[in-house]
């Protein structure tokens, strides 16, 4: 639920606030692209926790791929957005010899739009070829997910996911360091003025806490893909409610670390509590 309300949050301020300035800025259209991938991936992830329970059937093979597919597809699209906003922070930050990056940044806002389809096709096209891969390993003669789902199809599965995020993964870990050690570079000489000297560190600020958080959540997944801890042991539903806690986490850091974000948040819950303390 907490996942739901900050990820509408992040998409309602920031289309108010495009809409009001009629244009939407190309950081914004990551953030609501990243926000409206994470608000999916957390309404999946209820209705296949659900369907585990309460809707049994809806792990029948013939159905399986009405849940897998859209699960997937918001996995790698999420982590594939978060690479792209670390890119363009990336891009923004650093200056440039003329070369490939340089001609990069000339043209970076016009081609995040063109960035964001892109990760959509590419998204959907993983999750249809993970969901094949994944329905290749099943035993031929089951009927039910969960009694035909085995460690190596588990395994299987979850290798494939770690293989084509990483990819992601290794775009936004170089592009953190660099823009971290060359914002540390240009406020040593002062080069840069106080202004964007922090509106720089808050990107930065961003990119370091997002690229943190998926590293704890390539450990987590190495841990379940090795089966680490036993089933329903502390360790296991840890790593399960972290895992379930994805978009409140990745959700939380983007509205800390953006200073617009974080003052909206504050004034629309410190409204509430005045009014909730006022009716008291």
């Amino acid at each position: 639920m907490a996942g739901l309300c900050s990820s509408a949050f992040i998409i309602f301020y920031l289309m108010l606030t495009s809409f009001k300035e009629r244009k939407v800025t190309p950081c914004n259209c990551i953030l609501i692209a990243l926000s409206i991938s994470n608000f999916s991936f957390t309404v999946f992830v209820c209705v296949f926790s659900l369907g585990i329970f309460v809707w049994p059937w809806l792990f029948d093979i013939s159905n399986v791929y009405y849940v897998l597919i859209p699960l997937t597809c918001s996995i790698c699209s999420s982590t594939w957005l978060t690479s792209i906003l670390c890119f363009f922070y990336f891009i923004k930050i650093l200056q440039f010899k003329p070369g490939f990056f340089a001609w990069v940044k000339m043209r970076i806002d016009t081609m995040v739009p063109w960035l964001i389809i892109t990760v959509l096709f590419v998204s959907t096209f993983a999750g249809y070829l993970l969901v094949l891969i994944f329905d290749l390993e099943l035993p031929k003669n089951s009927t039910n997910l969960i009694g035909g789902h085995t460690l190596n199809d588990h395994q299987s599965y979850m290798k494939s996911i770690i293989i084509i995020t990483s990819t992601a993964y290794m775009v936004s870990l170089p592009s953190t360091f660099a823009s971290a050690w060359f914002l540390k570079q240009q406020r040593s000489v002062g080069k840069y003025g106080s202004t964007k000297v922090k509106d720089y560190q808050s990107a930065v600020n961003i990119m370091i806490s997002l690229v943190s958080f998926y590293t704890l959540i390539y450990v987590i997944d190495a841990l379940d893909m090795l089966q680490i801890f036993a089933f329903k042991s502390w360790g296991y539903w840890m790593c399960l409610i972290f895992k379930f806690s994805f978009t409140a986490v990745q959700s939380a850091l983007i509205i800390r670390g953006n200073p617009k974000l974080r003052e909206a948040w504050k004034r629309f819950f410190g409204l509430r509590y005045l009014l909730n303390h006022q009716d008291g």
